[in-house]
């Protein structure tokens, strides 16, 4: 499998399953852990043979042993096991985190893969050990909304999960991907920093009109705009590329020609924008598509109007439609610019 999905905090990772060619990406990231962390993964601060623990899990040899893992860009965040045990519909599942991002949910997402994973290989129960003081591993286990009977046992707890899932089960799933969502548009919707890549210094051109917009509509964020040829424009001082800026913008918004775009969006994924906004047409999607996913970005386009919101705390108008949003308790998203163009002017008419 390999699978985009988000994080709680709006992160967009890869899920998929490990092989053989990820055992040191693997092995880096155990050995990355500290020594509590270590130590309530294998009961143990100093694992016995860790290398070759790390070769079996991923073994062709092994199609008992099942390991999934999540990327952000290059970069393993964690893992998620299951080993077949006793009978065939059995298995010892493990997870492992990296300390750094052990708060953004990615054990809950990397089990919950798991456990869609295992279900449709026939397995219908995970069992695992945890120690009493891994209270943030107990809570993972019991907040993923599963069947569950926890067994105390002296230092350690005894945990067995029934995959099948429930109304209890997808009511959780549900609401953890609905925060997602909403973390990863703040991107979008409520930057913190904008950079408006191929702001032109004519008055016609489409970045210089988003620009306009943005400075006329006194966004609150910091602006900036990108643009070799041009010191400023629309009173916004330019610089020759993303690479340049003195931070990485939250959100660009990209107004360059076509056949720029996807080389554009790979520097910002580089630069670490989270978020673009593709105006351009004509975009070659998928080497677009390539590098948004390679940086776990959010995407508004290709070939789109742009993105507006009317909070007074954002003012953000990055579209070159005339004038900015009004304040309301209504939101608009429409595949057609035509349509949100129509929208404003018929808002415009009844003095909305």
């Amino acid at each position: 499998m390999n699978a985009a999905a988000l994080l709680t905090d709006g992160s967009v990772v890869t899920v998929r399953e490990l092989g053989p060619g990820d055992v040191p990406a693997l092995l880096a990231l155990h050995r990355g852990l500290p020594v509590e962390d270590r130590y309530l993964r294998f009961f143990s601060t100093s694992p016995h043979q860790l290398e070759d623990f790390v070769e079996r899990m991923v073994s062709p040899d092994a199609p008992r042993h099942v390991v999934l893992g999540a990327f952000l860009e290059d970069r393993l965040l964690g893992a998620a096991s299951y080993v077949v045990v006793r009978r065939t519909d059995f298995a010892e599942v493990a997870l492992v985190v990296s300390h750094t991002e052990q708060a953004h949910g990615v054990g809950t997402l990397l089990l919950e893969h798991l456990a869609s994973l295992a279900r449709g290989r026939g397995v219908r129960r995970f069992t695992a050990e945890v120690l009493t003081i891994n209270g943030r591993m107990l809570r993972v286990f019991t907040d993923m909304g599963l069947v569950t009977s926890i067994v105390p046992d002296g230092e350690v707890v005894y945990v067995e999960l029934v995959l099948e899932p429930g109304d209890r089960y997808l009511d959780a799933v549900g609401e953890r991907e609905s925060l997602a969502d909403v973390a990863s548009l703040r991107h979008v919707l409520r930057p913190a920093s904008i950079a408006v890549v191929g702001a032109g210094r004519s008055a016609d051109s489409v970045g210089h009109a988003v620009l306009r917009n943005l400075v006329k509509g006194c966004y609150t964020g910091d602006l900036y705009a990108v643009n070799p040829h041009a010191k400023s424009v629309a009173g916004v001082d330019c610089y020759g590329s993303v690479s340049e800026l003195p931070e990485a913008p939250e959100l660009a918004v990209l107004c360059v020609p076509a056949k720029a775009v996807p080389a554009v969006a790979e520097e910002c994924g580089r630069r670490g924008v989270r978020a673009l906004v593709v105006i351009s047409s004509g975009v070659d999607a998928e080497a677009l598509l390539d590098a948004v996913r390679r940086h776990g970005m959010r995407l508004v386009g290709p070939n789109c109007l742009g993105v507006s919101t009317s909070s007074f705390d954002v003012r953000m108008n990055a579209t070159f439609a005339g004038d900015r949003d009004r304040a309301g308790a209504v939101g608009l998203v429409t595949q057609s610019g035509g349509v949100a163009i129509g929208v404003q002017e018929e808002l415009r008419r009844l003095g909305l």
